[in-house]
């Protein structure tokens, strides 16, 4: 090594050191974050002594200092937000849907960057593993970790959960299953007659694969919206649709490759639902969207709108690929007296989920009665802080009753999952 650059070699040792003694001294605790965080630790002490190594070498020293910054922020990332700030009703819930996915690993939430969920877990490892400066030298990616990073503030709500547990995990499994490279094909969606009109390149061929690229982005989150639907009906779209509007994830006047205009997806999910025209309760839930859809509508580019009117064509294959997942689908007119119920405790202020004829209700019926007395609440009832907090208190009183109850459970035996099978079919 030159003489020159042994201070800053011995600094990049020192600060891993740091990071070293740093995560040695993160606890550990039990259950399946507590493992997921300890295999997540290990994987983190391997890349330090990975880059330790490699902090001798002259040639990668002027890429180290900034490589390990990074590595010190997805330690603060990963370690100290996933400490006490995600709901231990949200991890089971992931670890839950995972397995009943056939899904082998382990879930570990972390809160990331403000508005805006993510499944990070190939990107994250690979920039870990930094293949640009370590070749050769990085240990395969851990297959069994799957990383879900949540929005700061509202990340750790009780009644987003279908976000986490419906389009996130639908991303996971998605990716495994190779749904959409193997299974959509996208260019055959596209119209002949299509223009792309924006900067994306010189050539008409890299306009076409940039167009073909942005329709199966889309296709992507529509299919992960509607297994949010699926899995938890009204309360699945309630939930996406409070954070789609919330984060402006996508604005109808900027045409973003990745995520189709956010009032198209909440449009598409309500479409997805039954009829529910003979509950007033439910209809109301879906109608208060109604005047953002069409604001934002007056908004959407020509190039969208051909990019939606050929999802929308090909909407039944989707929706194909939806009922597939072995996952059960939520029967939201099955269950309105379960819903109605516990909407009625929350909004007295009590977590109540054993019902009165006996059985216990749903995690996802409780996640829409949650959203309903959100939406009808008034002065006198409990804020919507502390009606989160209940839904909250719901559902580790049916983990509880699950663990603990005799009798409580539902006509299969499990009181955490229903299992009424039907299609959301569009209306």
């Amino acid at each position: 090594m030159r003489p020159a650059n042994r201070i800053h070699s011995e600094s990049i040792v020192h600060r891993l050191s740091a990071l070293q003694d740093y995560l040695e001294s993160v606890p550990v605790g039990n259950g399946v974050e507590a493992e997921a965080l300890s295999k997540a630790k290990g994987q983190f002490l391997s890349i330090l002594a990975m880059v330790e190594r490699s902090a001798r070498d002259d040639l990668l020293l002027p890429q180290l200092n900034r490589y390990l910054t990074s590595l010190v922020q997805m330690a603060d990332e990963i370690f100290v937000r996933s400490q006490s700030r995600v709901p231990k009703p949200l991890i089971r819930s992931v670890h839950r849907e995972l397995d009943d996915l056939g899904i082998p690993g382990l879930p570990l939430l972390v809160v990331g960057e403000p508005n805006n969920y993510s499944t990070i877990a190939g990107t994250l490892w690979s920039t870990l593993y930094a293949p640009h400066l370590n070749k050769g030298r990085a240990p395969k990616r851990p297959d069994d970790i799957y990383i879900i990073t949540l929005p700061r503030l509202e990340g750790g709500h009780h009644l987003w959960i279908p976000v986490a547990v419906g389009h996130e995990v639908a991303h996971i499994y998605a990716s495994l299953n190779g749904l959409f490279e193997d299974t959509l094909m996208a260019e055959e969606w596209l119209p002949t007659d299509i223009e792309c009109g924006i900067e994306v390149g010189d050539q008409l061929p890299q306009q076409k694969l940039w167009l073909e690229s942005t329709l199966l982005n889309w296709a992507r989150e529509v299919y992960c919206d509607l297994y949010a639907v699926r899995r938890f009906g009204p309360a699945g779209v309630a939930a996406m649709a409070d954070f789609l509007a919330a984060s402006e994830t996508s604005s109808s006047d900027i045409l973003d490759p990745d995520y189709p205009p956010a009032w198209f997806r909440v449009e598409t999910m309500i479409n997805a639902l039954p009829s529910l025209a003979e509950h007033p309760q439910y209809e109301t839930l879906i109608t208060i969207w109604d005047p953002w859809i069409q604001s934002q509508k007056l908004r959407t580019m020509p190039l969208g709108e051909q990019l939606m009117s050929a999802l929308n064509a090909n909407l039944e294959t989707i929706q194909g690929l939806v009922e597939s997942a072995p996952t059960a689908s939520y029967d939201v007119l099955a269950n309105v007296q379960s819903v109605e119920q516990v909407r009625d405790s929350l909004l007295r202020g009590f977590p109540q989920v054993e019902m009165p004829t006996g059985g216990v209700a749903s995690p996802e019926d409780v996640l829409n009665a949650g959203w309903l007395a959100t939406y009808s609440r008034s002065d006198s009832h409990p804020h919507p802080r502390q009606l989160d907090a209940l839904v909250g208190r719901c559902l580790d009183n049916i983990e509880f009753l699950a663990i603990f109850g005799d009798g409580a459970a539902r006509q299969d035996g499990n009181p955490l999952t229903t299992r009424h099978h039907t299609a959301c079919n569009p209306r």
